[in-house]
């Protein structure tokens, strides 16, 4: 039977202006990885939408451990202090191998 490792997934919404040095942060930070999807929405920030971008926002999913994911929801907290256009959640999963994370 296959023994379950908790880590974090955080999931992260952002204006697309913010992708390229988002990525550069968590990288620098401990991430291995990511998953990127162009997205669309309304939040708290206001959006001016931009007719020949195919999206103004992304979703970033990322797989880390648990040290890694406190240093990016920190780095994100203090983004969003500043009124960034970007918000982030964290959730505990479980994979079978916690050390490609």
């Amino acid at each position: 039977m296959i023994t379950l490792q908790p880590i974090r997934r955080i999931t992260v919404y952002a204006a697309q202006e913010l992708k390229t040095n988002l990525l550069s942060q968590f990288h620098a930070m401990g991430s291995k990885g990511y998953t990127l999807v162009e997205a669309s929405g309304v939040g708290s920030h206001p959006t001016a939408e931009d007719p020949f971008a195919t999206s103004s926002h992304v979703r970033i999913e990322l797989l880390v451990r648990p040290a890694v994911a406190d240093r990016i929801m920190e780095y994100l907290h203090s983004l969003h202090s500043n009124r960034q256009p970007v918000t982030a959640c964290v959730e505990e999963v479980k994979v079978a191998d916690p050390e490609h994370f």
